[in-house]
């Protein structure tokens, strides 16, 4: 082997797992602050949200109670801090086991069925197969490396060959 091009490509990983380790240690400082701000304000926005929820529910509550007083055969109110909104539509219930009874009645196109490909087993059928489907084998030249001192190992493949 050749002692340059061992020296070089040592060169390369040294300044890779520098730069990990610098990056590392940042994320792990910005992920402290970070958690740090969020504990400071989860209680106070937690309190925001909750309120806004009751609001709504008062808000929804009094709407109903009103009905006839703030639409008076309109759908829509137009208020200075917003517009009140009022519809009726037609929902449909379902039971909890709605797709056995479906499946039992044997109605499938009530009920969603997504095709997905078997990769594992696809990946498994002989070459003849693959070409009917419009697929192949081909071979991939795969570069790769590690850092000592239980870095994370990173892959990257290049074209075929």
């Amino acid at each position: 082997m050749d002692e340059k091009i061992l020296s070089a490509a040592e060169a390369l990983l040294a300044g890779i797992a520098f730069l990990s380790g610098r990056w590392e240690e940042d994320q792990k400082k910005a992920n402290e602050e970070l958690e740090k701000v969020r504990q400071k304000y989860a209680p106070g926005l937690e309190l925001w949200k909750q309120t806004i929820k009751d609001r709504e529910k008062d808000l929804i509550k009094f709407m109903k109670g009103n009905k006839d007083g703030l639409f008076e055969g309109s759908d829509k109110v137009s208020l200075e801090s917003g517009v009140l909104l009022y519809g009726k539509e037609i929902k449909v219930s379902l039971p909890r086991d709605v797709v056995a009874r479906i499946q039992e009645q044997g109605w499938e196109d009530g009920i969603i069925q997504t095709p997905t490909l078997n990769r594992p087993v696809v990946e498994q059928w002989p070459d003849e197969r693959l070409t009917v489907i419009g697929g192949g084998r081909k071979e991939v030249e795969q570069f790769s490396y590690e850092l000592k001192e239980g870095r994370q190992k990173t892959q990257r493949a290049a074209g075929s060959k």
